[in-house]
């Protein structure tokens, strides 16, 4: 089940019990949209339109990505420090 089905009871999401994400707040899910789309210049709804594993999938990648990005500018600082 997406996330604007579960918030807005919107009936075009794929049909998926929502299980596991049951104690999810939704208001920290839609925080998540807006912050995937902000990041990648999207339209939030290409991300509250998609299945809530996805979302949380591309989160844990975002954060991935993020934390890379800030290893590599502290190698980078400490290079120049040296």
């Amino acid at each position: 089940m997406c996330l604007v089905h579960i918030v807005c009871g919107v009936s075009f999401c794929p049909n998926r019990e929502f299980g596991e994400y049951a104690e999810y707040d939704p208001d920290d899910l839609i925080m998540n949209c807006y912050r995937l789309a902000d990041r990648f210049h999207q339209n939030p709804e290409v991300f509250l339109s998609l299945p809530v594993s996805a979302i949380d999938r591309h989160m844990y990648y975002l954060v991935r990505l993020i934390d890379a990005q800030h290893a590599a500018r502290a190698a980078a600082a400490r290079e120049d420090d040296d």
